[in-house]
């Protein structure tokens, strides 16, 4: 998905094919919420979609079921991540292209996107404000962007407190810190919005 960041196919789960069921799972089941959330953030059935680190390619096959006339674009810096999605879409016509490349990487000369989507991924990447640059700069005038993203000092809590649960979360968050990444993002995300120059 993007470089040098906190997520590696090869080494977030214990084998290639279930971290792939677990990436598609994700999806299958916040989808109900999700899709009401794509539809009042803007898509629309003529939509330019870009999915930023783009996976498996089930979001795009679920948007493009939902939005049959909307055209979509795909990035995967992941090389099994890529072929995965490449063949899942190759039979999808509204897929225009998948790009291998990371988000950093990926450039475009115009500002050709209605909307570009990540889905669990800036919490991953280094430096997520550089990034939300480089997505503004290839959105349309008007462009939106959704990020659907984590914040675990919000969603790992439990009642009552269980101290070997909160040992758990607080190793994993300092490994995913270690690693470039930021697991507790969503709290910081309006600022970097703001700081990237988007506005509500």
């Amino acid at each position: 998905m993007i470089t040098n960041g906190s997520y590696e196919l090869e080494t977030f789960s214990t084998s290639m094919k279930s971290e792939i069921k677990r990436l598609d799972a994700q999806i299958d089941l916040f989808w109900s919420e999700e899709i009401s959330v794509y539809k009042n953030a803007g898509i629309k059935d003529n939509s330019h979609i870009i999915d930023l680190g783009c996976g498996t390619g089930y979001l795009i096959e679920k948007l493009s079921r939902e939005f049959p006339n909307a055209k979509f674009t795909g990035v995967e810096q992941d090389q099994k991540l890529f072929d995965i999605s490449c063949q899942r879409l190759q039979n999808v016509p509204s897929v225009l292209e998948i790009n291998h490349a990371s988000i950093e990487q990926f450039s475009q000369t115009d500002h050709d996107y209605d909307i570009a989507i990540m889905r669990l991924v800036l919490e991953h990447i280094p430096n997520p404000l550089n990034t939300l640059n480089q997505i503004r700069s290839i959105l349309k005038p008007g462009g939106r962007i959704i990020i659907i993203d984590n914040d675990f000092d919000y969603h790992l809590k439990t009642y009552p407190p269980i101290p070997e649960l909160d040992q758990l979360y607080a190793a994993y968050k300092r490994s995913r810190i270690a690693d470039g990444g930021d697991p507790c993002i969503g709290i910081r995300l309006p600022s970097l919005l703001s700081q990237a120059g988007f506005d509500r």
